[in-house]
């Protein structure tokens, strides 16, 4: 019995009026190879003949008063493939090219990536290297990726995403009314490279409205947004999270705000400008970590810590103080900056549900130390990373939305663009030439000679007529 191992797909594609087919073979003996080729053939052809049927329909729309110039090629790398198609060029009434196919499909001047491909290409590089990112992304794509060219796109996407956030105007949108809201916030030092100054600090903050169980002994931050800056002033960082606070909660019956951090001044006073109620905890990390280090071989830091977090600094003070004085050398050094950093920030000690606050229902913090390791320190330190400060400012956006960006969920807002002044430039008049007699003199009038009859006769001559043809 003979099977023959070729079979054809005849394949129709309409788009409004417009249809078009074509035929493909396919090898039945090596199925599993042919099926793999024939998927991404498919997706490419199938894809710019959707297009180029597309553009014949837009033709249809276009205004009578624009004026066909001609088409033009353009290969692009869109989720399934590399896709070449053809495209009809228009020039408008103000004598401005235009290709409305481009403008549909968001495709902008030069781009070799798709939006999808590019927010594809992000999520990848904001957890792994540049590198090892664009590997995974040709054997996605099923086509070459340089790691070039993923920075490239990575670089060019994030810095969109940080100038949208920081130049578009807060939308109305509150996803709650909170009556506990919590923030926290903490700093990231990076290292750069082509700038004057060899590190930076990246302030990092959360804010979130309680906690909600996902598992045994597991909790995760509800209605949670974060921010994250480098460089710029403590003030202008308040406003960015007075502005982020508004825009994402109803603050209207908010009683209570709870912040955490290290002790840092800046950290104390990130969320000041939203003038709510407020109180402060200093992070159970630090202070754990900081007890055990200076104090774990000298006393019960289980203890020690209890009496901390429930009576206050003044409860274990004279404990500490003995055991510092029993001290000596680099430990005793140790455990001084350890009880100062304590007694410096004592009021923030003692845990919330044993101050003097409303009775409300609080939740822990220490959501920091997860989340600033997710935003920043995961990604941007160690392995001898450095960034410049474009390129920072590009991976930070990207790691504040990755999983927007990974599920083609980002909202892009369009930003206007602000009207440039015009700068009339008028040159300088010329002033004009005075005249300027030149002075001079020679050097027989001071040499030896300068007493002889001929060299007297010819100074005054020179002072007096102020010609030489009069000797001649």
């Amino acid at each position: 019995m003979t099977v023959d191992t070729i079979i054809f797909l005849i394949i129709t594609i309409k788009c409004g009026n417009k249809t078009t087919e074509f035929t493909k073979s396919v090898d039945l003996e090596n199925l599993e190879k042919e099926m793999a080729s024939l998927v991404i053939f498919l997706a490419g052809v199938i894809f710019s003949k959707i297009l180029e049927l597309l553009d014949k329909h837009i033709q249809e729309t276009i205004p009578a008063s624009w004026k066909n110039i001609g088409r033009e090629m353009r290969k692009l790398i869109f989720e399934h493939g590399y896709v070449s198609f053809s495209r009809r060029v228009y020039r408008d009434d103000k004598g401005k090219r235009r290709k409305p196919l481009d403008e549909l499909l968001n495709i902008r001047p030069y781009a070799r990536y798709s939006r999808n491909v590019q927010e594809i290409g992000s999520a990848i590089g904001a957890d792994t290297t540049f590198r090892k990112g664009a590997e995974l992304m040709s054997v996605l794509l099923k086509t070459n990726v340089s790691h070039s060219s993923l920075h490239r796109m990575f670089r060019k996407l994030g810095l969109q995403v940080e100038k949208q956030e920081s130049e578009s105007q807060p939308t109305e949108a509150k996803v709650s009314r909170p009556v506990v809201l919590y923030g926290e916030s903490d700093g990231v030092w990076i290292n750069l490279q082509r700038e004057k100054k060899k590190r930076a600090e990246v302030r990092t903050a959360i804010l979130y409205t309680g906690k909600k169980r996902i598992g045994k002994g597991r909790f995760r931050c509800a209605n949670k947004v974060s921010l994250t800056q480098l460089g710029g002033s403590t003030h202008q960082w308040q406003m960015k999270l007075y502005e982020l606070a508004h825009k994402t909660y109803d603050l209207d019956q908010t009683q209570m705000l709870v912040v955490g951090g290290d002790g840092n001044a800046w950290v104390k006073h990130s969320f000041d400008q939203l003038e709510l109620p407020k109180t402060y905890l200093l992070d159970r990390f630090h202070v754990i970590r900081t007890v055990k280090q200076a104090f774990g071989n000298a006393s019960n830091t289980n203890k020690l810590l209890r009496q901390c977090f429930t009576e206050g600094f003044p409860a274990i003070q004279m404990e500490l103080r003995d055991i510092i004085r029993k001290s000596n050398g680099e430990q005793k050094k140790i455990r001084l900056k350890a009880y100062t950093y304590l007694a410096k920030n004592q009021d923030a000690l003692i845990d919330l549900d044993k101050r003097d606050l409303p009775k409300l229902r609080y939740a822990p913090l220490g959501a920091m130390e997860g989340n600033v390791d997710k935003l920043v320190r995961q990604r941007m330190r160690g392995r001898g990373m450095s960034w410049s400060i474009s390129g920072a400012k590009a991976m930070l956006a990207v790691l504040r939305h990755k999983e927007e960006l990974a599920q083609h969920s980002f909202s892009y807002v369009p930003i206007e663009k602000k009207e440039q002044k015009t700068i009339r430039r008028t040159m300088p008049k010329k002033k004009e030439e005075v005249y300027q007699p030149k002075s001079g003199s020679l050097p027989i009038f001071h040499g030896p000679q300068q007493s002889e009859p001929w060299v007297q006769l010819l100074r005054s001559k020179l002072a007096y007529d102020l010609s030489i043809n009069s000797f001649f």
